[in-house]
C-alpha cells in the first residue's frame, strides 16, 4: 500500500529534491514528457488572436484603468475589464 508522505521531499537534507531531474514536477510542461500539441496549440492561438483583432474590437471598460503588475508582462492588478464588440466587414 502506499501512503502520501510529503516530507519525502525533505527526508536527508532534501535529497530527494536534488536528484529530481529540473521540471520533474511539471508532468506535461517541458523535459522527456513535453505535451507533444504545444507546438501546434501555440500556433493555433496565434492564429485565432490575429483573426480576433482584425474582427473585434476590444477596449477598456469605461471608469477602469489598467494597473501594470509587472512592465512588459501580461498581467494586471485585478484582471482587465473590457467590452467586445464585433466589426462589421
Amino acid at each position: 500500500m502506499q501512503v502520501f508522505r510529503p516530507s519525502r521531499w525533505t527526508e536527508n537534507g532534501g535529497g530527494l529534491e536534488g536528484r529530481l531531474p529540473k521540471g520533474a514536477y511539471i508532468p506535461f510542461g517541458m523535459g522527456p514528457r513535453v505535451c507533444l500539441g504545444m507546438r501546434l496549440a501555440l500556433a493555433e492561438s496565434m492564429v485565432v488572436l490575429t483573426i480576433l483583432l482584425k474582427t473585434v474590437k476590444f477596449s477598456v471598460k469605461e471608469g477602469r484603468s489598467l494597473d501594470v503588475r509587472y512592465p512588459g508582462a501580461a498581467t494586471f492588478k485585478g484582471g482587465v475589464k473590457v467590452v467586445v464588440e464585433g466589426l462589421r466587414g
